[in-house]
């Protein structure tokens, strides 16, 4: 029932749409959905529209749907496999409800750094992430990023792991965070990105864990009072297309539509390392207190009772693989 009311909704905002923007006589309309308004989003999106359009002859007219207007991630991933929505540039938060191996990269402190993430993602394992999508009826084209996330919260400043007992933080819908966070002393409450500031306001939850880029982005200075420079877990970011898109496009075209996400998400990257930079002074000046060197050994030994059991959900010989990677 609730699938078949998103459809609705997602049709009645999609015809509304092509009526303001209606494509050119022999153009086909793209409809690209994505959760966040935030730069490296908006920086990918446009990215992605530039290269396919002009790589393609302009044979293509792209529809933006920022801002989760089509709904949450969760949703508009569900959507995609109806064929309501033709590309969609998402979070991990959601993946490892439509393919449990992508959970694997919201392991805490699985990525040494940047680079190291973004090698892994561009190199064997996150092709082989990128073909399991196919198991969901669902076409993995490129990967970008988040960054890597930090700690926000409304109570008080976290310095160590025995600071963050009893707070209740917002994870991403995803099994990995929950028992990451349950395993550091909080408690985890897992909600949709389109529930979090209004959350926070009104204190349903102390606090959530974003990347710098996506916490002054959503204006949480506005509503948290502390922030903690963990780095405790790197957000991927996936460029998917829908069957039904991907099923209407020539070979040429796709090979075309990879090249182009690619390339978007590269320029995500690009723009998540510059937001990274400006954030720490937007939040400095909204007098936001920032713990920049916690006690992260106090973290990791926490965590050392949940290393068995992400070796069983995700097996050791997938994390070695990962932290194999120079």
């Amino acid at each position: 029932m609730k699938l078949a009311q998103t459809f609705k909704k997602l049709l009645l905002v999609v015809a509304t749409s092509a009526v303001a923007t209606a494509p050119a006589w022999g153009q086909t309309k793209v409809r690209l959905a994505y959760g966040a308004a935030s730069n490296h989003f908006m920086a990918a999106a446009k990215t992605l529209d530039k290269e396919f359009t002009a790589r393609t002859g302009g044979n293509f007219a792209f529809e933006h749907f920022p801002a989760s207007a089509l709904g949450s991630e969760r949703e508009m991933l569900e959507s995609m496999q109806l064929g309501a929505i033709d590309l969609l540039i998402t979070t991990n938060g959601p993946m490892g409800n439509f393919v449990k191996d992508f959970d694997v990269l919201d392991v805490p402190f699985l990525f040494r750094d940047y680079g190291h993430a973004r090698r892994v993602l561009d190199g064997a394992v996150g092709d082989d992430l990128l073909k399991k999508l196919e198991t969901a009826n669902l076409v993995g084209l490129a990967w970008g990023e988040n960054g890597f996330s930090q700690l926000t919260n409304n109570r008080r400043a976290v310095k160590n792991v025995a600071d963050l007992k009893g707070l209740k933080i917002r994870t991403k819908q995803n099994e990995t965070q929950i028992i990451a966070f349950r395993a550091l002393g909080a408690l985890p409450t897992p909600m949709a990105w389109t529930e979090l500031f209004t959350a926070l306001q009104q204190g349903a939850v102390d606090g959530q864990e974003n990347p710098l880029g996506v916490i002054t982005g959503a204006k949480f200075q506005d509503i948290q009072k502390h922030i903690t420079l963990t780095n405790h877990a790197y957000s991927a970011v996936s460029f998917i297309a829908s069957p039904k898109f991907w099923g209407k496009l020539t070979a040429e075209q796709k090979a075309t539509l990879k090249t182009s996400a690619r390339l978007a998400g590269v320029a995500m990257r690009n723009q998540v390392d510059a937001d990274d930079v400006a954030a720490i002074k937007i939040l400095k000046d909204a007098g936001v207190q920032i713990v920049e060197k916690p006690d992260m050994a106090s973290f990791q030994t926490a965590l050392v009772p949940t290393n068995k059991t992400f070796e069983q959900r995700f097996g050791a010989v997938r994390l070695q693989q990962i932290s194999n990677v120079k």
